[in-house]
């Protein structure tokens, strides 16, 4: 279940993420097809995972790679992203944001794990 690194782009969303972010990766279990994560971003040891889909309408299968990269070690928030007209939070943990409320998202976890890096030194 190790992630593997993903190339990096130019886009000013990707500019972003790399200012906020150690690594960022893409992942795939080899076991099973048709099950990723489109991003999986890393700040020391800690990890998001993030999946982007188009549709308006989602269904289980749009939540499958969230759901089965759950267990991996250091993972602190699980992301869908789509075109939703209101954010929610799913049962089991999963954020659902529309595209503009990503960044602001990430940021949220970014800073959430300096200010906790602060208070331990």
């Amino acid at each position: 279940m190790s992630p593997e690194r993903r190339s990096r782009g130019s886009s000013a969303s990707y500019g972003d993420l790399e200012r906020l972010f150690d690594e960022m990766f893409y992942w795939a279990p080899a076991d099973a097809a048709r099950t990723e994560v489109d991003f999986l971003l890393r700040k020391g040891s800690p990890f998001i995972a993030i999946e982007v889909k188009s549709s308006r309408r989602l269904s289980g299968e749009d939540f499958r790679g969230l759901r089965a990269i759950d267990g991996l070690k250091g993972l602190t928030r699980r992301i869908l992203v789509a075109p939703v007209s209101e954010a929610r939070r799913t049962e089991d943990g999963i954020d659902v944001v529309a595209p503009l409320g990503l960044i602001d998202a990430v940021r949220a976890v970014s800073a959430s794990r300096l200010s906790s890096e602060l208070e331990t030194h």
